[in-house]
């Protein structure tokens, strides 16, 4: 298990802001320090405390396996802070959410002379705030239904439903609000949505940069979660149903939760072919994690955030008297990246998806993700209970999100460049 290590975190942190501003690197460092992905450190060595840990906590970095080696190949350029990608049912387009609210429309490797929607008036953009998250209903065909998760210039974070008649373009007075967050800070949003081979619609939520000092209530409200809701249902006044066998009933806290316990739990998929639910949450102070959620488990999974870190108790982070053992049953994650000294580049965990196309091969039956700073493309098999993490590619690539086409072939965002790669066999 991981024991606790010597030394605060503080000059380092220091160092490393210093030599980014003198050596002309301002630019990149407001865009990092904005997107949360700086951790000032809280003072002190990483806390006493430990739980099982289900992979190792520093990568490693081996030569891939035969047949995974891994290229790059551009597929759109021009676009401005590209958030979220969603193909439509065909793959012969691709919707581009845009961090300032503005959606694009991509055919034959084009941007479309008009967005498929344009809400910079009502999206409060900037560091992690903005237009989040965009999924196409799984009947898109038949109904034309896209869902935009967003912060709204309110602070307010929202998701909401679009109706686009000609498959391309949404009618904005066809609006309906599903969700409406209050929020008091600019950090930690999550934003994802994805829909499971059930339809039902999932979306990640952020703590709000909750309070440092004290330790969530689940039960209370919606800030570190992932819910769950039925988006063709209705339940009483609620513009959607809750579905059977959510964490919690009415009358124990919010009906919407799936799981909880997590920080920013930035971007999630599901395994086309299993069903299991993949969750990347960004770190706080040193680790980056990797969870999942089998399809055999019940809904109402604790992943530990605001006791645990990674493996480690946060007692140092919150409270002196924090009992790790109260959350002894918070599930580990599968894997850490230890990043937040940026001793290896790494700093946000930007999760990916298990590969089950068929231009890398040797990439099927692993889940593949990245990193915002590094540019590390890494990935992990499925049929080990301690994966050891794989780094396939080094690049320059600005990572804020994937994507995946109905062949089951996977995408990524360069968020500071406004473009989408293809992954494809080197």
């Amino acid at each position: 298990m991981l024991r606790s290590k010597p030394g605060p975190q503080g000059r380092s942190w220091w160092l490393l802001l210093g030599a980014l501003a003198a050596f002309g690197g301002a630019a990149l460092l407001a865009t990092i320090v904005a997107f949360g992905l700086i951790r000032p450190p809280a003072g002190g060595g990483v806390g006493s405390g430990s739980r099982p840990p289900g992979a190792t906590a520093t990568p490693v970095v081996t030569p891939p396996p035969a047949g995974e080696g891994v290229a790059l190949e551009l597929v759109v350029d021009g676009l401005d802070r590209p958030l979220a990608l969603a193909f439509t049912p065909d793959g012969s387009g691709l919707f581009v959410g845009q961090q300032a609210g503005r959606v694009e429309y991509v055919s034959d490797g084009e941007i479309q002379p008009e967005p498929a929607i344009d809400l910079t008036e009502s999206v409060l953009s900037g560091g992690e705030l903005g237009m989040l998250g965009l999924a196409l209903h799984p009947d898109f065909d038949e109904n034309g239904l896209m869902y935009l998760s967003y912060v709204h210039i309110d602070h307010d974070t929202v998701l909401a439903e679009y109706e686009l008649p000609d498959r391309v373009h949404a009618d904005p007075g066809s609006a309906r609000e599903l969700l409406r967050l209050p929020q008091e800070n600019d950090y930690h949003k999550g934003g994802a949505l994805v829909f499971d081979a059930d339809g039902l619609l999932f979306m990640s939520i952020g703590d709000d940069a909750w309070p440092r000092g004290t330790t969530p209530d689940y039960t209370q409200h919606l800030r570190g979660t992932v819910i769950r809701i039925d988006v063709d249902g209705r339940d009483g006044d609620l513009p959607y149903a809750i579905p059977e066998g959510n964490a919690f009933t009415a009358d124990e806290g919010p009906p919407e939760v799936f799981d909880y316990g997590l920080r920013n739990p930035w971007r999630m998929s599901f395994d086309t072919e299993t069903g299991e639910l993949w969750i990347a949450d960004v770190g706080s102070e040193r680790y980056e994690e990797v969870d999942r959620h089998p399809p055999d488990v019940p809904a109402g999974i604790d992943f530990g955030w605001g006791a645990w870190e990674g493996f480690e108790c946060r007692r140092h982070q919150i409270r002196s008297e924090l009992d790790c053992d109260d959350w002894a049953d918070a599930e580990p994650p599968v894997l850490v990246i230890e990043g937040g000294e940026f001793a290896s580049g790494d700093c946000a965990v930007i999760g990916g998806y298990v590969y089950r196309g068929d231009r890398v091969p040797g990439l099927t039956d692993r889940y593949v993700f990245g990193d915002y700073c590094s540019g590390r493309l890494r990935v992990i098999p499925l049929d080990e209970e301690q994966p050891e993490p794989t780094i396939i590619l080094d690049s320059d690539v600005r990572m804020s999100t994937f994507g995946i086409d109905p062949d089951g072939e996977l995408y990524v965002a360069d968020v500071d460049n406004g473009q989408v790669w293809r992954l494809v066999s080197n």
